[in-house]
């Protein structure tokens, strides 16, 4: 598609999987439509990026989907084979040692007693200050602040509670259940990685694609871009929430032997560990159909708010800190047979304490849904 001025239908500006989700569809409910989806990037796909190295799949960003039937209606149109997670236990690194996240009677004593003498809320609060009120310290130390570090990786202490987690405080009075009970949702991706539902999107909508397109001013009805002028009857902003973000490191891990000492989804490090590591997905735990043998993949997490130094690091430092991590963490002294670094600069947005609450989540199913419940019937601007 050329980038001269026309007069559009739609113009999506950001080609992550929001905006994909969205071109794709309004393409099927308006095929009359002319779409244009703006991505300043050569990239399409936002955050979600699979590599393979040596035959090891490593997921460098989001790595599955919850369950959702909208969602996953979606991805039965694209025709894409899921798989689902081995295994889903949890476990908290802390005290120098590795142990499995249990819901134990005396937490839940515990809990229970401090929720039914809490004082309601008033206010915004940050996420620690909200468990803790609700359920103690212990509940905050343990659940809700490695909860922060593993979805945001950023600071119980500093993340807004009510913009971080809506659905923990819109449902203030029934919190119990909601904490001692595991969500009916699961999780699930693709046999070749996440990477595979934004190349599928790609493929339907090759005509309405233009990458390095960044907007460079923008009114209700124009875009002036660095590939020209679009003027359109529509324009949706699929781009990520404004505001403060974390940069995040990820070092992928593999080896071609089992060396894991323990099955399980991954581990987290509360943040008042003060540990470089802040967890360790499991990857080949979780998903081994995506294996190609008997091998480990694991994920290091690195950086967020709570080191935010890492990111200045070289490449090789960053990959020392993760081996040592393993060695710590995991007993892990083997030397890995594939190894890759990735900096994901400005990622995740971190809703802070009195800031604006933002107008859509950070996961891959809230962007998609957002795709999904667009008024593509009426005219003018969408955010």
């Amino acid at each position: 598609m050329q980038a001269s001025e026309k007069q559009l239908d739609l113009v999506i500006c950001g080609g992550g999987i929001a905006g994909l989700a969205a071109g794709y569809v309004a393409k099927k409910r308006h095929p009359e439509w002319k779409i244009a989806i703006l991505e300043k990037n050569h990239r399409l796909g936002g955050w979600i990026r699979t590599e393979k190295v040596d035959g090891f799949l490593f997921e460098l960003g989001p790595r599955s989907l919850r369950s959702d039937p909208s969602v996953e209606a979606l991805v039965a149109e694209l025709g894409l084979p899921v798989v689902s997670p081995m295994q889903t236990k949890r476990y908290l690194y802390r005290e120098g040692k590795l142990g499995q996240v249990r819901h134990t009677p005396s937490l839940f004593l515990k809990a229970l007693w401090t929720n039914l003498w809490a004082e309601k809320g008033v206010g915004e609060e940050s996420v620690y200050a909200f468990a803790k009120r609700r359920f103690g310290q212990e509940v905050a130390d343990l659940v809700f602040d490695p909860l922060t570090v593993g979805v945001y990786a950023g600071n119980s202490r500093e993340l807004s509670a009510q913009s971080s987690f809506p659905s923990f405080t819109h449902r203030d009075g029934h919190l119990l259940s909601l904490l001692l009970k595991r969500p009916k949702t699961s999780l699930y991706t693709f046999a070749e990685g996440m990477e595979s539902l934004v190349k599928a999107l790609e493929n339907r909508l090759k005509n309405e694609l233009i990458a390095d397109c960044e907007v460079l001013e923008r009114s209700p009805e124009r875009l002036l871009t660095t590939q020209g002028s679009f003027r359109a009857d529509r324009v949706w902003d699929a781009r990520p929430p404004a505001g403060p973000k974390a940069s995040v490191i990820t070092v992928s891990v593999g080896y071609k032997n089992p060396v894991l000492p323990v099955e399980g989804f991954g581990h987290l490090t509360p943040s008042h560990e003060k540990n470089d590591l802040l967890g360790v997905v499991y990857d080949s735990s979780v998903f081994p159909q995506q294996n190609k043998r008997g091998e480990t993949r694991l994920t290091v997490m690195l950086g967020g708010t709570i080191r935010p130094d890492l990111i200045h690091q070289t490449e090789a430092q960053l990959e020392a800190i993760a081996l040592k991590g393993l060695r710590e963490q995991l007993g892990i002294t083997a030397t890995p047979d594939a190894m890759l670094c990735h900096k994901a600069w400005h990622a995740i947005p971190q809703f802070y304490v009195g800031a604006p609450s933002p107008k859509r989540g950070v996961s891959v199913n809230e962007a998609i849904k957002w795709a999904l419940n667009q008024g593509i019937e009426t005219r003018g601007t969408a955010e």
